[in-house]
């Protein structure tokens, strides 16, 4: 019997319990959570329009903090899920005209802040890192202004305090976009959006979305600067 069994168990055993195991893994442990959250989210954003008239900086600030905690990590990917589910609900409900493209403004600033602010802290303040973390800086520039969260991960891993800059700067330039009424109808997340993109909102709208999100990723060179303080002694003295 075991010499019979032997043969299909590379081919069709192990992959059958493979894929459950990953079934398993993905709906239970990562697929709820993340639904409640997405659900959780959708339905604060709701209310919270329904009800508070500040409610745009308040759920830019959260949206935009969010995409900067996990720089594309499942908390990132759950605020720009649920900020595409909105403006897809409400363009479904009621036509462009009366679509709510806010919250995907503050994703979709916020989603450059914190490589631009990574690299704009390398080229400002050298002396704070080494050699291989400002060649680093320089792509996570270019991943920022395509719109690539992920560009600060190598920072935020090696100080893991940056995750702090990171977040409060990208909370910063949601609440910025969300409260000039900046619209999003979307493109690239970054500067370049005001390009390859389409936004509305009051006159000029375009050159606010460059400078919130500008502003934003200084702030965090400037946190940067400040969370890593310590760091320059300790680098000049190992040169």
């Amino acid at each position: 019997m075991a010499e019979l069994i032997k043969p299909i168990v590379p081919i069709l055993i192990i992959p059958v319990i493979a894929t459950f195991i990953s079934f398993v893994v993905i709906y239970y442990l990562i697929g709820q959570p993340i639904a409640g959250l997405m659900n959780s989210l959708y339905s604060f954003i709701n209310d919270l329009t329904l009800n508070n008239a500040a409610a745009p900086i308040i759920y830019g600030a959260v949206l935009g903090g969010m995409m900067g905690v996990d720089m594309g990590g499942p908390i990132n990917k759950t605020a720009l899920l649920v900020s595409s589910a909105i403006f897809v609900d409400t363009m479904n409900q009621f036509g462009p005209t009366g679509v709510n493209a806010i919250p995907q403004a503050a994703t979709g600033a916020a989603i450059a802040v914190a490589p631009l602010g990574a690299g704009i802290a390398t080229l400002l303040f050298k002396k704070y890192f080494t050699t291989e973390e400002r060649t680093l800086g320089s792509s996570a520039l270019v991943m920022g202004m395509v719109g690539v969260t992920e560009g600060a991960i190598p920072f935020a891993a090696a100080h893991p305090s940056l995750i702090i800059a990171n977040t409060i700067s990208s909370a910063v330039s949601g609440a910025l976009v969300a409260s000039m009424g900046i619209q999003f109808y979307g493109g690239v997340g970054s500067p370049l959006g005001a390009f390859v993109g389409y936004t509305t909102g009051p006159e000029m709208s375009w050159l606010l979305w460059i400078v919130a999100i500008l502003f934003a990723a200084f702030l965090n060179a400037l946190l940067y600067r400040f969370l890593l303080r310590k760091r320059k002694n300790e680098l000049q003295q190992v040169g």
